[in-house]
C-alpha cells in the first residue's frame, strides 16, 4: 500500500474591496463619481471589504490631486474576528467645503487609492467640477 493521497489545500481568496464615494451633508449622502465643487461638503469614502483574514489590519487611504500629487493619507486600523466571514465596512471623510480645495478651486480628476496592510487593493477616480 502506498501513501494516502494528499488533498489539495483549500484556495484562500485574497481580500477584496469596493469603494463608494458620496457627498456627506447633514441631510444625507449622495453617491456618485462626479461632484460640483460648489455643493461638495465632505467627501465620504466608504470601503466594503470581503475575504479579509482574521487578525488586525491597517487600511491606508491615499487621496491624490488632479495633478497626481499626494493630497492626504489616512490610516485606519481594524480587527477581523476569527469567527467572522471576513467582511467589514470602513469610512474616511475628506472635508472639502471651506478648505483649500474650494479656496483654490482644485477641480478635475481626483484619485482615491485604498490599500490593506501595504498591498494595493482598489483605486477609484472622481471628477470634481467647478
Amino acid at each position: 500500500m502506498g501513501p494516502a493521497p494528499q488533498m489539495p489545500a483549500p484556495q484562500v481568496q485574497p481580500a477584496q474591496a469596493s469603494v463608494t464615494l458620496c457627498n456627506r451633508t447633514p441631510s444625507g449622502c449622495a453617491t456618485g463619481a462626479s461632484f460640483s465643487l460648489g455643493t461638495l461638503r465632505d467627501l465620504a469614502i466608504d470601503v466594503a471589504w470581503s475575504n479579509v483574514p482574521a487578525g488586525t489590519h491597517t487600511q491606508i487611504t491615499e487621496i491624490l490631486e488632479p495633478s497626481g500629487g499626494l493630497f492626504e493619507v489616512k490610516s485606519q486600523a481594524f480587527g477581523i474576528d476569527a469567527n467572522s466571514n471576513g467582511t467589514i465596512q470602513t469610512e474616511e471623510i475628506l472635508p472639502v467645503s471651506g478648505t483649500m480645495i474650494t479656496q483654490r478651486r482644485v477641480t478635475g480628476a481626483w484619485t482615491v487609492r485604498v490599500s490593506l496592510d501595504t498591498t494595493m487593493s482598489v483605486m477609484q477616480t472622481l471628477q470634481v467640477d467647478p
